[in-house]
């Protein structure tokens, strides 16, 4: 049998596998509230060190530090990300007034906790996870970097407790001053059991590295954290979106749109 490919069949074949993506947190703010109110998939919102307030103004959380290396912390279900999987963060933050060139001035991370945040103002030593920093203040091919944490220290590290993780390549930074910026954050489970690690700043190139296993053999999470290095500069967030994200293996993908391409060459014979 001979098979003929006209360029709309050709092109279902090259297409690129379709993802597929399951919402945890969508969380914009439009209720007023931090903690878990009327809209959909919004997250619980806590100070989690050296923050003196945290509150919704105009639809964005406001987050003014009372010293350096304060962060808050959001609250969602425990989320097991399955092989093939990645879990995905996006965010976008305001300063109100331009911050320093300090290396890993930003830090985000995702984190796992038991028990979670339920009150204010904790460092937070039992949770573990990873996270990404970068510098607001210079523009930098290498001023984003990932970093894994243990249980033992303050969430996002404080003055210490952020490792770098395997295999790491560093990525670009922005001069974020005043204006909204955005950031995504990943991290995938791969067939191996291996985790990696995907962080960048407004689609910029991004920083990435793996581990070959999850801290204590857990692909759970259930903890947001967003904070700062040495700085103490008040910021805003909003439109936080939290993800899993499923892509089909390459292969996989490869045999289905064949299989079509068959299917619908028999129909025409």
């Amino acid at each position: 049998m001979k098979l003929i490919f006209t360029l709309p069949a050709l092109a279902l074949v090259l297409a690129a596998p379709a993802a597929s993506a399951a919402v945890i947190v969508n969380d914009s703010f439009n209720d007023g509230g931090r903690t878990n109110g009327t809209d959909p998939n919004d997250a619980s919102w806590y100070t989690g060190k050296n923050i003196t307030t945290l509150s919704v103004t105009s639809n964005k959380l406001s987050v003014d530090p009372s010293a350096t290396f304060g962060f808050i912390l959001g609250n969602f279900s425990n989320t097991t990300i399955a092989v093939g999987e990645r879990l995905q963060l996006s965010v976008d933050l305001t300063y109100v007034s331009a911050p320093v060139d300090l290396a890993s001035g930003l830090r985000v991370g995702l984190y796992y906790g038991s028990p979670q945040v339920t009150n204010e103002d904790n460092g937070r030593t039992g949770h573990y996870g990873y996270a990404f920093g970068s510098n607001p203040g210079l523009a930098s091919a290498s001023g984003t970097n990932v970093f894994y944490e243990n249980s033992g220290d303050n969430i996002l590290g404080s003055t210490n407790g952020l490792t770098a993780v395997g295999s790491p390549v560093a990525g670009q930074s922005i001069v974020w001053g005043t204006s909204t910026h955005s950031f995504l954050y990943s991290i995938t489970r791969n067939a191996n059991g291996s985790l990696s690690f995907s962080a960048s700043i407004d689609g910029n190139t991004a920083a990435t590295g793996s581990l070959a296993s999850p801290l204590n053999n857990n692909y759970t999470f259930n903890t947001i954290a967003i904070g700062q290095g040495s700085m103490d500069v008040v910021y805003t967030i909003d439109n936080v979106l939290l993800q899993t994200v499923t892509v089909p293996e390459p292969a996989s993908a490869l045999l289905g749109s064949l299989g079509c391409l068959l299917l619908l060459r028999r129909r025409r014979a």
